[in-house]
């Protein structure tokens, strides 16, 4: 199953993606951009890897929100959501990167996992964006020791 350029959609949906895919153990791909509900539907994959070897990939995850009179909210219970990440993941997801998703629940916040290619390699970085750097990730800080292969985000190289 190839997820492109989808910046997401709500919890309940990813869950009905997360009971195919994982009931019918499908291979997940990522081309382009997979935020949120995405990403989450993406990580329920038998084996999950990025699909081109141009461009930039990026997967982000963040907390749940929910609408309120059409205003976004904080969704203030996020353990069947930080359960589900630490499942998805195999239990290999870095409690503080874990964290960092947790406390992340506005527009442009989250752990983002991003994969570019450079002279013929694929090359990855973990950012945390707070919020406040708008789509700029060049302003979010980097997060060491935050491979994507050791956090069970991808599987497959």
């Amino acid at each position: 199953m190839v997820f492109e350029d989808s910046l997401g959609g709500t919890y309940a949906g990813a869950l009905h993606y997360i009971e195919v895919i994982k009931r019918n153990d499908i291979n997940t791909v990522v081309k382009g951009k997979c935020f949120s509900a995405c990403a989450l539907a993406f990580l329920a994959g038998k084996q999950r890897s990025i699909g081109s070897a141009t461009g930039v990939t990026a997967i982000s995850l963040h907390s749940s929100r929910i609408l309120v009179d059409g205003v976004p909210q904080e969704y203030t219970d996020k353990r069947p959501l930080m359960s589900k990440i630490y499942e998805l993941t195999g239990g290999k997801m870095k409690p503080e990167v874990l964290e960092l998703i947790r406390k992340s629940w506005t527009e442009a916040s989250g752990v983002v996992f991003v994969a570019y290619s450079f002279l013929g390699f694929t090359h990855f970085k973990t950012l945390y964006c707070d919020g406040t750097q708008g789509a700029d990730t060049s302003k979010c800080t980097r997060l060491a020791n935050a491979d994507p292969y050791e956090m069970g985000v991808l599987t497959k190289r």
